[in-house]
């Protein structure tokens, strides 16, 4: 099962990235890949810590919103893994200009597939479920293109995750 979710998951950002360098070659549009990670925590009788690998691509429809995919790793504790794979929105909160041009507030809300694995009795027992996470952040811009965003996020399964993405724009 694992192979199929990680085929699936190259499979989403594939897709993802042909849009996002196709309209690199173009005036038309621009877009973002982004790859990160962070620390999340799901809400149980007592909070359960994750490490958070992540990464995704995006094109955007216009001077504010961008969609895309987005693959989300999670390791916890002994055998607990999760896997995401959503499709994103982002929407930028405000036209830069001046002294913002380096900092750019956004909103991101996704939904899609999760899937999870952990120990329960004496096996391992996997099971899927719709999943979606809203939250935000800032993308702040260096050079040639690259940002660092921090970002914070809720989620289903019920979960917030702190983290920051590496990622450079088209």
């Amino acid at each position: 099962m694992a192979r199929w979710i990680l085929g699936l998951s190259l499979g989403a950002m594939l897709i993802g990235v042909a849009p996002v360098a196709a309209q690199a070659q173009s005036d038309r549009g621009r877009g973002l890949i982004e790859g990160g990670g962070g620390y999340a925590s799901f809400v149980d009788d007592s909070p359960i810590p994750h490490a958070v690998v992540q990464g995704s691509a995006r094109m955007f429809l216009g001077s504010r919103v961008a969609i895309g995919p987005e693959v989300t790793y999670m390791r916890g504790p002994d055998e607990d893994r999760d896997w995401f794979v959503t499709g994103n929105v982002t929407v930028d909160a405000f036209r830069r200009s001046g002294a913002l041009r380096r900092v750019q507030p956004y909103i991101v809300a996704g939904a899609g597939v999760g899937r999870s694995t952990t120990r329960v009795g004496t096996g391992l027992y996997s099971s899927s479920e719709g999943t979606f996470t809203v939250g935000g952040g800032a993308r702040v811009g260096a050079a040639n293109g690259w940002f660092v965003a921090p970002e914070l996020r809720l989620g289903w399964e019920l979960h917030w995750r702190i983290g920051a993405v590496l990622g450079k724009k088209f």
